[in-house]
């Protein structure tokens, strides 16, 4: 496509310029326009893009496609809307656990924490015996209860307000463009723009559905690249960001430096005009928010043009920023910037990057060459520094404005083609995969099985990882690869978290552990809290049932050191070493003359059963029948009673009855030593273990769904450690837990990741 000709570049479709004027969305028809000199227009397959190095933004008028919060084409793709409302509460919900964002300002915070630190104290002191003046103890005790009823009417205030403000934040949105030639000849981008909710992305973004619907939607977002500063004798590099595994779209796929949605702004009630000094912002908040670099490391910023992807269908404008540090120098302050805004779930979003020559040469290779999947837009954002690259090479030949544009013309066009050509590559490598994949297990449906799934990462599509391919091209400027920062534990970190499994971690019934309380144990363990475990389970079932799940999403295997799991209520424990490595021990002399015949009555019980009762062989210092998986409580609950008198009955028949125990609970019946100090000596283990690592935390908290987890905090309290109790549980079950018991108001699992994902001070 010719630079400066007539071509497809003004094709968004126009829109009704007042909200009531009918259901109906006008869509304009194609324009035929040409562009002013120094704009390229390009098709690339996935996504096309006008290359406007310097450009600006004359927005026009604001259009309303959504009236009161409701889309104008409700009725008629009514199905759609439903399933974007429900995005709107979902969305809400999900980020609502998370809040606390403003109560950390209101003052009580710190209040509680000195109030219930005295209150805890004094409670101690009385309940071993020592003097406490009774005043001096109520006194404390009501200061902490008023501060705690005010805390709560705050927040519950304040989670209202945080659901109307997250359905009413927008994203800007630009559309009906049109390019134009400045007073000064420079590019000027002309349009219309709008506000729309992020939520109707999340739904309206399909390639397949009519265009009046993606309209709805198409949010605008900033992409910036970062090109660093070199020695004179080396040339500059770019930072490609290799996204996270844990984006939903293009996990561990390259793409820009920093890349987000725009978000609309508004001053005084209204909104502010989606110019380039405000697009440009937005593009550095990302990049501080990311890398960590900010203006200050800037060296000379600009826009390079505006894309539209037609995969996931959305708009985004391009900035190249030249640093004035190098690769390395970058790679250290990104080590060192403190980015809290990159904290999600407890994760840390800050990317990792590699290092690439910015040589013409290198750019074309890493665009056309490379069996990587880049995301469209990004893709444009590089291959628009490409294009400036050849412009200015040209220029510096010395050659006319016309025969710069007709290079650039010729040279444009057959790096579109390239470009195209090496998608279409990377699908066929995709579909080659999946049909052999398939060839082996007929049964196997992925998605996409003839190209590139945009959610499922490189590798799982028979595509090699990012440092792989761009080493094996010979494009990586520097042996460190990535710039993610060096993890290690705090020496006193604020909290530390210890938490049964059964019922907390794991379904009672079905004993698999819950996404959602992985996700918040990894994101603890991410942000430096040591992550424990108290449980009656084994060793080897909490390893397979829980710590398997962790070490396969963990980011790093360093944020390992700060697990530890007592077993077996104590006759058992393990932990993982600074190497990264499972270590453990098992307290045999718990077992005791006459263990393996108490064994075999369990064997017998169970084998009686039919099946309804599980033996436990991976229980090495102690004896377990389980209800099986699945299994009704209630109809456990008839049959128990008469088991444990059994089992009782055998043990005085062996001589047992003064060394071991028989303790029933909610899913199972267990035979143990009488020596194994439960919950509380557990938990002084787990503190223990923690501090021969290095790590003593200020605070635990511990996550219980049963009387005997209380004990947790009992045990710490008495080695003088702080500590709270929360119960997931029933909680008439957990009266004795007293003042300091927080009750949570989902149970079990569900209220377990709440309290994961919450803020911490609030408990």
């Amino acid at each position: 496509m010719k630079e400066g000709s007539e071509n497809g570049a003004n094709h968004l479709p126009e829109w009704l310029s007042e909200p009531g004027e009918t259901e109906e969305v006008k869509t304009g028809e194609k324009k035929e326009t040409k562009l002013p000199e120094g704009i390229t227009y390009v098709d690339g397959g996935t996504f096309e893009a006008w290359f406007a190095p310097g450009m600006s933004i004359s927005p026009k008028t604001e259009t309303f496609p959504y009236r009161e919060g409701v889309p104008l084409l409700a009725e008629k793709y009514k199905d759609l809307f439903d399933e974007w409302q429900e995005a709107q509460k979902k969305e809400v919900e999900f980020t609502q656990r998370g809040l606390g964002l403003t109560l950390g300002r209101l003052g009580h915070v710190k209040q509680l924490e000195t109030f219930s630190a005295e209150f805890l104290y004094k409670s101690l002191q009385a309940a071993r015996g020592k003097s406490v003046s009774m005043p001096s103890y109520i006194d404390v005790r009501d200061r902490v209860l008023d501060i705690v009823d005010e805390a709560k009417v705050t927040l519950q205030k304040d989670r209202k307000n945080y659901a109307k403000g997250i359905i009413e934040t927008t994203k800007v949105s630009l559309r009906n463009i049109e390019f134009v030639a400045g007073e000064d000849g420079s590019p000027v981008m002309e349009c219309e723009y709008a506000r729309v909710p992020y939520t109707a992305y999340q739904v309206i973004r399909d390639p397949d559905l009519p265009q009046e619907v993606l309209d709805l939607a198409n949010p605008t977002a900033t992409a910036i690249i970062i090109r660093t500063a070199e020695r004179p004798d080396e040339p500059p590099s770019l930072a490609i960001q290799v996204r996270s595994k844990y984006n939903r779209l293009y996990a561990k796929a390259p793409g820009a430096s920093a890349a987000g949605m725009w978000d609309a702004r508004k001053e005084s009630g209204k909104t502010v005009l989606p110019t380039i000094e405000e697009a440009m912002s937005n593009a550095t908040k990302e990049m501080a928010e990311e890398v960590g670099l900010t203006p200050e490391h800037i060296e000379k910023i600009g826009a390079t043009g505006f894309t539209i992807d037609k995969r996931s269908y959305h708009s985004e404008l391009t900035f190249l920023a030249d640093l004035n540090v190098s690769a390395k120098e970058m790679i250290n302050i990104s080590k060192a910037a403190d980015i809290e805004s990159g904290q999600f779930y407890g994760f840390d979003f800050s990317e990792s990057w590699v290092f690439v020559r910015s040589d013409l040469e290198s750019l074309e290779k890493f665009l056309t060459q490379a069996r990587l999947h880049t995301p469209s837009t990004h893709a444009a954002a590089i291959m628009a520094v490409a294009v400036a690259t050849k412009r200015e090479q040209l220029m510096d030949d010395g050659l006319e404005n016309g025969e710069v544009s007709r290079q650039m013309t010729e040279y444009v066009n057959g790096l579109q083609t390239r470009v195209k050509e090496n998608y279409k590559k990377v699908d066929n490598i995709v579909k080659d995969h999946w049909q052999e994949k398939i060839r082996l297990d007929s049964k196997l449906t992925p998605k996409n099985p003839n190209g590139y799934d945009p959610e499922l990462p490189p590798e799982a599509q028979g595509l090699p990882s990012v440092n792989e391919e761009l080493k094996h091209l010979g494009l990586i400027t520097i042996d460190m690869e990535k710039t993610t920062r060096e993890f290690d534990y705090p020496k006193e970190p604020k909290y530390a978290w210890m938490m049964d499994v059964d019922g907390v971690i794991t379904d009672p019934s079905e004993k698999t552990a819950d996404p959602e309380v992985i996700r918040g144990m990894i994101g603890k363990l991410s942000t430096g809290e040591p992550v424990v475990l108290n449980t009656g389970r084994s060793l080897e079932f909490v390893k397979e049932s829980v710590l398997k799940i962790i070490e396969e999403q963990i980011p790093d295997k360093k944020m390992l050191r700060g697990v530890c799991i007592v077993g077996e209520k104590g006759g058992s424990y393990g932990f993982y070493n600074d190497e990264g490595s499972w270590e453990e021990h098992i307290n045999e002399s718990l077992k005791g003359i006459g263990f393996e015949l108490i064994q075999d009555e369990a064997r017998s019980i169970c084998e009686e059963s039919d099946g309804f009762l599980i033996f436990d062989d991976t229980k090495q210092t102690m004896v377990t029948l389980e209800m099986r998986d699945g299994g009704n409580l209630e109809d456990f609950a008839k049959v128990q009673g008469s088991y444990v008198e059994r089992l009782k009955a055998r043990l005085r028949d062996l001589g047992m009855e003064k060394s071991h125990l028989v303790d029933p609970s909610t899913i199972a019946i267990d035979i143990q030593s009488t020596a194994l100090g439960g919950k509380a000596d557990a938990a002084r283990l787990l503190s223990d273990l923690l501090e021969q690592k290095g790590i003593n935390p200020k605070e635990f908290i511990c996550l219980g769904d049963s009387s005997s987890d209380t004990e947790m905090r009992r045990g710490l309290e008495e080695n003088g450690i702080f500590a709270k109790y929360v119960d997931v549980g029933k909680a008439e079950l957990t009266r004795e837990g007293g003042l300091m018991t927080i009750h949570t108001e989902e149970k079990y699992t569900s209220g377990a990741a709440g309290v994961l994902t919450s803020n911490p001070t609030l408990l």
